[in-house]
């Protein structure tokens, strides 16, 4: 009888919390909207400084960073 009334229980919890009402998003400008301005203007700096360089510039730094990976302290 007890295992049966923690069911029916938990069961009215489930539909209760399933038909409580949703909460509706914030019209304005959020803290998320400014993080994303922020990433958008980074993400046009680094364009900027992709076409600087070249797939040789590239291939430099790649094995620049391999030698102080590699460096041993």
């Amino acid at each position: 009888m007890r295992k049966t009334l923690v069911i029916v229980a938990m069961l009215v919890l489930l539909v209760v919390a399933g038909c409580a009402p949703k909460g509706t998003p914030f019209a304005g400008t959020t803290g998320t909207d400014k993080d994303v301005n922020a990433i958008s203007a980074e993400v046009i700096d680094v364009d900027s400084i992709s076409t600087d360089m070249d797939t040789a510039d590239l291939d430099t730094l790649d094995q620049e960073l391999n030698d102080v990976q590699n460096l041993e302290l």
